[in-house]
């Protein structure tokens, strides 16, 4: 598996428990919503900044990516040159 098993069971277990938090029945959204903008975040950190190089590890394109970072208000320095 991709995760560990303590990860899977821990990532079950905030759902589980969260998941009557939620008032406008749309919690799949809302949480699909928090883990993209966690994994882009990751992403653009590991890959020191490098939207390419970060998009490449996330198996989208760039612009894809560039997309996805605007419309999460996810702020990106530019590449050096």
């Amino acid at each position: 598996m991709f995760f560990s098993k303590e990860l899977r069971e821990s990532i079950y277990q905030e759902i589980y428990n969260t998941m009557g938090n939620v008032e406008n029945d749309d919690y799949y959204y809302q949480f699909i919503e928090q883990v993209e903008r966690q994994l882009l975040n990751v992403a653009i950190i590991y890959a020191k900044n490098n939207q390419a190089r970060a998009a490449k590890i996330l198996g989208m394109s760039r612009s894809t990516l560039i997309s996805k970072l605007k419309t999460y208000q996810i702020i990106s320095m530019p590449q050096e040159k």
